[in-house]
């Protein structure tokens, strides 16, 4: 079982607190090829983020496959499972998720501006 997602949305999936995993690991593809997706929390994961957040804008993302664990490694869930029941709650949500890309010497403006209309700046 698998779903297919952007690169926004994965994103907006492992920046969510609530639900942030303590994975395993997970198997998405990007464009067709599939990538490990290990910790979140670990220099692996670290780069793994970063090579994420470095793709263009709108691309496909395929999670094939993962587990998600307790704190205490006791319980598990499918991670597929578990990202559309984030994605379900996430809908029911009046926001979205967005990339903004602006000239560097804007973006301390820009910054502001998502900040005074409501928005969280991630990154």
């Amino acid at each position: 079982m698998s779903v297919l997602t952007t690169k926004e949305e994965v994103i907006g999936f492992y920046e969510d607190e609530k639900y942030w995993p303590d994975t395993e690991a997970s198997y998405i593809c990007v464009e067709g090829e599939e990538i490990l997706y290990g910790d979140g929390f670990s220099e692996v994961g670290e780069f793994e983020f970063t090579f994420l957040q470095s793709l263009p804008a709108g691309t496909k993302i395929k999670i094939n496959e993962g587990t998600v664990w307790d704190e205490h490694g006791d319980f598990s869930t499918d991670f597929v499972d578990y990202f559309k029941r984030w994605r379900r709650e996430h809908a029911k949500k009046d926001e979205v998720t967005i990339l903004v890309k602006c000239d560097k010497s804007n973006e301390d403006a820009v910054r502001a501006a998502i900040a005074a209309a409501g928005g969280k700046v991630s990154v």
